[in-house]
């Protein structure tokens, strides 16, 4: 009798140890509005970022961005370039230092409005207001334009996801000729 129930944990533990390894190899998804850490197990969306994507597209952003910023990645950024007030001002340099901590999660919709709301800030300014000339003005936009076509806002379309659907129990069915792993 002891023989068998002790036979039967351990069958339990080797099925719940494989089904715990499954579902940490499983990749995460994510939809641009879900934070970096959440997931999705269903196939209720086809616009799929994965977390690792996110990473790529703020480290682009913030390197991109950080010659607007004294002090890019501390916890303290200060915008070098003139504002036409102050609240723009400290929402800019509050968002960067937020995207520079490595213990907040971000979304795709964070960096959008970061790189919007500077794009604003830029578009505001011209040689009069700002003591800069057109050309580094012009410069700058160029800088914001190419961040946002590295995070595909003019597109709003994420690069075209593999395919996948979901059974009852949330495992992935391989549909055919679409997943080639």
């Amino acid at each position: 009798m002891k023989k068998a129930y002790w036979l039967a944990i351990i069958i339990v533990l080797i099925i719940l140890g494989a089904w715990l390894i499954y579902r940490a190899s499983r990749p995460v998804i994510i939809t641009p509005n879900q934070t970096a850490t959440s997931t999705k197990t269903s196939d209720q969306s086809t616009d799929l970022i994965t977390e690792t994507q996110i990473e790529e597209m703020q480290t682009i952003v913030l390197d991109k961005t950080a010659l607007f910023f004294t002090d890019a990645d501390s916890s303290a950024p200060k915008l070098k370039i003139p504002t036409v007030d102050q609240a723009t001002k400290t929402r800019l340099e509050t968002t960067r230092q937020n995207l520079s901590s490595p213990l907040a999660t971000k979304t795709l919709v964070e960096l959008k409005s970061y790189l919007a709301e500077l794009k604003t800030a830029l578009n505001s300014l011209n040689p009069n207001n700002s003591g800069l000339s057109q050309t580094q003005l012009s410069n700058f936009q160029a800088v914001i334009a190419s961040a946002e076509n590295d995070l595909l806002v003019n597109n709003d379309t994420p690069p075209t996801p593999i395919p996948i659907s979901f059974d009852k129990f949330g495992v992935p069915r391989l549909i055919e000729g679409a997943n080639r792993y």
